[in-house]
């Protein structure tokens, strides 16, 4: 599987893995979006299996982290600043930035964050 392989690269560059918590379940009431929802929850699932797999195999650290906000804070001042438009993510002080970029760099800062839990509800975690 290539999750597999993608993840033995990634641990080949550390020890420690920063993954966001992905495992919440939005309910909706068309049955396309509850379809593409299950497809999209079975694929997390499968990813998340991987991941775990290939950590404690390798004896790596993974680190889950709060997914709330991280593609739409401003990685440079860590605040609900700048807008994502698409892949691109527009900074305050004017740099562009690729979205996932700036998205990775939130996660590695939430991970060190000690007032926002995996399970701190978003409305908490945009007042933090």
């Amino acid at each position: 599987m290539i999750a597999f392989e993608a993840f033995h690269r990634i641990v080949d560059h550390g020890k420690e893995v920063r993954a966001e918590y992905l495992s919440k379940q939005f309910s909706s009431n068309k049955r396309w979006k509850a379809y593409n929802r299950m497809m999209a929850s079975w694929a997390k699932g499968s990813v998340k299996e991987a991941l775990e797999s290939v950590c404690k195999a390798r004896g790596s650290c993974l680190r889950v982290v709060n997914a709330a906000y991280t593609s739409q804070m401003d990685s440079n001042t860590r605040h609900l600043e700048g807008r994502r438009v698409g892949d691109k993510f527009y900074h305050v002080n004017g740099e562009v930035s690729h979205a996932d970029t700036n998205a990775a760099v939130n996660i590695e800062h939430r991970g060190d964050e000690t007032e926002i839990t995996v399970f701190t509800p978003h409305k908490e975690v945009k007042a933090i």
